[in-house]
């Protein structure tokens, strides 16, 4: 056991720096988890949550806007089939939440404990809303 540690432990230790290093380009797009570690940059990496949380209210508010639009976009369009559309919309809307909470909390469970769990699962959850806005803007 104890030899299997040591590589897997150097394997961290070289890779944090290279993390930090890459993570100063980070956009967007790159992952919520990217972008934190590029605005904290050197600070300890306590303050990824804060800015995790901040990145994760972001995208939640924008989920919102979202949502709003389309509904109100389909309401607009005077279709017999508005209904259904909002009831799909609906529907879709309660399914991605819950596929949302099932999918962090594997990457939480994943992380087997450790200290930068929280912050995988915050990330997570920032990451699929960016992508739930970006599908619903299609």
């Amino acid at each position: 056991m104890r030899t299997a540690f040591r590589p897997l432990l150097l394997g961290v230790l070289l890779s944090t720096p290279l993390m930090s290093a890459h993570a100063q380009d980070a956009q967007p797009d790159d992952g919520a988890l990217a972008q934190c570690y590029a605005e904290i940059g050197t600070q300890p990496r306590t303050e990824l949550a804060p800015c995790l949380e901040k990145l994760e209210k972001q995208a939640r508010s924008e989920l919102d806007v979202t949502l709003e639009k389309l509904r109100k976009d389909i309401e607009e369009t005077g279709s017999s089939a508005s209904e259904a559309a909002l009831k799909s919309l609906a529907a879709s809307e309660e399914q991605f939440e819950l596929f949302t909470k099932a999918e962090c909390r594997r990457v939480v469970d994943a992380a087997m404990g450790g200290s930068g769990a929280e912050d995988f699962g915050r990330a997570c959850t920032t990451d699929l809303l960016r992508w739930r806005i970006s599908r619903l803007d299609q």
